[in-house]
């Protein structure tokens, strides 16, 4: 039988490693800690609300966002080139990600008429240009491996 793969530390990756199970520890703490938050203060924090939206959110993730991802990925991995259906993939991924993190504030909620103080930016504009920042940094990658791909295929170093 073969011993399992070592870090240089001497841990063993993956699930039964010391560093799993102190991750897991440290992860259940931080949960532990957040529900006694959300119930101590349950005045602010509105518990039933938030266990709705926390619920909603995963299954939003896992039944919509996750595959919608997938599938471009994998529709990108087997039709395209991977010098830039790679990057197209991330691309989406990260836009998805930054719609998922941002449609609180997208949605306004938490807003109060009488506040100005609250929700006081324009985030529809915030996450367009986060969302166009990250689409415009991936076509410049593209472009780049598109030139330094020509620049190959004529022999030229790159």
């Amino acid at each position: 039988m073969t011993s399992p793969e070592r870090t240089t530390d001497g841990a063993e990756p993956g699930p039964g490693g010391w560093l799993f199970w102190t991750g897991l520890a440290l992860g259940w703490a931080v949960m532990a800690y957040a529900v006694r938050g959300a119930l101590m203060d349950s005045g602010g924090t509105n518990p039933d609300q938030l266990v709705r939206w926390v619920i909603g959110g995963a299954l939003v993730h896992d039944l919509v966002v996750a595959p919608l991802v997938t599938g471009v990925a994998l529709l990108l991995a087997w039709r395209a080139p991977s010098w830039w259906g790679k990057p197209l993939g991330v691309a989406a991924a990260f836009s998805a990600i930054v719609v998922l993190f941002s449609w609180p504030v997208l949605r306004g909620y938490g807003r109060h008429p009488g506040n100005s103080s609250t929700l006081p930016r324009n985030y529809t504009a915030g996450v367009a240009w986060v969302i166009g920042g990250v689409w415009v940094v991936t076509l410049v990658l593209i472009g780049f491996r598109a030139l330094r791909r020509g620049r190959m295929d004529r022999g030229e170093p790159s």
